[in-house]
């Protein structure tokens, strides 16, 4: 959103909780501005996080004031409120956007209770879902706004250099719960003696990797599965994928399984809330198959690793996410969105 914008020569100010050492996981245009408050460190105890929590507030608040916007969007429920009690008082239209499944969320039902308080404020609340719509729309005088993630056209040209052993199926993710990659590595090893030839490549990092990587070893699968941590050149990874699983418990809009059916990869998504369905169109341009359920996992993961024309046709089926989810109409949908709310707060000023 933001590379969108300043392509168009606006300017946007990037403020991020992150202190100056870590890089952004995206690239950014040049004409973004980056401002990182280094505020991202955790809270020890109880006493510690309200203390911390304040010092964001006022450092939010200030970088807010000195940078002069006519408009913030902030993303993620915890720093949503924080950006809210951050602007009280300073007449700025703050939009708020949801990037989860409601009903899920790890952050504690303080923060959600303080969210419940705070949300009224906000001049828009925008989900990814109609299901995160329908949560949220008691919290609030206005519907909130449903915007899906844009979905660009996989790159051509050259990519870095990443060989996996093929014929492989490929997940990519932080490795905790609600991404369920214990899920995955069970149906993987059901199906395994039936493909002898798979591989099996999880990406991304977490607190969940010792015991991901035991029950690799009490499933006898040291030589089959492979946790190599993030990658950043995502395409090249997809470039190389023959399946892809998602098996996530919850999810908002996932940007994984988005990317994967964009490179023209057949997926498998668990039909969790509540992103998955609205991607998949189970039988046409992918899978989806009931949430923790690792028997149909494994059978839907075992007829595409056995049938190469299969995953062909869905495949090349899949490649149309880029299209129903272009980046031109969902960041029409946020052009409008801002056009509105500038309107109602009779500022023209871009």
């Amino acid at each position: 959103m933001a590379n969108y914008w300043a392509r168009q020569s606006k300017s946007i100010d990037l403020i991020s909780f992150s202190d100056e050492t870590q890089v952004p996981f995206y690239s950014l245009d040049v004409g973004i501005r980056h401002i990182p408050l280094g505020l991202s460190e955790d809270s020890r105890n109880g006493i510690m996080g309200a203390v911390n929590n304040l010092r964001r507030i006022r450092r939010v608040r200030r970088a807010i004031r000195k940078t002069s916007p006519n408009l913030v969007i902030s993303f993620g429920d915890s720093t949503n409120a924080v950006v809210l009690l951050a602007t009280m008082g300073l007449k700025l239209p703050v939009i708020v956007s949801e990037r989860a499944d409601p009903r899920l969320l790890a952050s504690g039902r303080l923060w959600r209770a303080m969210c419940r308080i705070v949300y009224p404020f906000a001049a828009r609340l925008v989900v990814q879902t109609p299901e995160a719509a329908q949560y949220y729309r008691v919290w609030q005088f206005r519907p909130p706004v449903v915007i899906p993630n844009p979905v660009p056209r996989a790159p051509n040209g050259p990519k870095a250099h990443t060989t996996l052993r093929r014929p492989t199926v490929v997940g990519i993710g932080r490795l905790t719960r609600e991404k369920g990659f214990d899920l995955l590595l069970e149906a993987f090893g059901r199906v395994s003696g039936r493909h002898q030839n798979w591989t099996l490549v999880i990406f991304g990092d977490g607190p969940m990797r010792p015991f991901l990587e035991a029950r690799v070893k009490s499933l006898g699968l040291n030589d089959r599965v492979w946790m190599p941590g993030f990658v950043k050149d995502i395409y090249t990874v997809l470039g190389q994928t023959d399946l892809f699983v998602l098996p996530s418990r919850s999810e908002g809009f996932p940007n994984a399984l988005c990317e994967a059916m964009a490179c023209g990869v057949a997926s498998i998504a668990m039909d969790c809330p509540s992103g998955p369905r609205h991607i998949v169109r189970s039988g046409l341009d992918g899978l989806l198959v009931p949430e923790g359920d690792i028997s149909s996992l494994a059978k839907a993961m075992d007829w595409l690793m056995s049938d190469e024309e299969a995953r062909r046709l869905i495949g090349g089926r899949a490649s149309t996410v880029s299209e129903r989810f272009s980046v031109s109409k969902v960041m029409g949908m946020w052009e409008d969105l801002l056009k509105e709310v500038m309107k109602r707060k009779g500022n023209s000023k871009q």
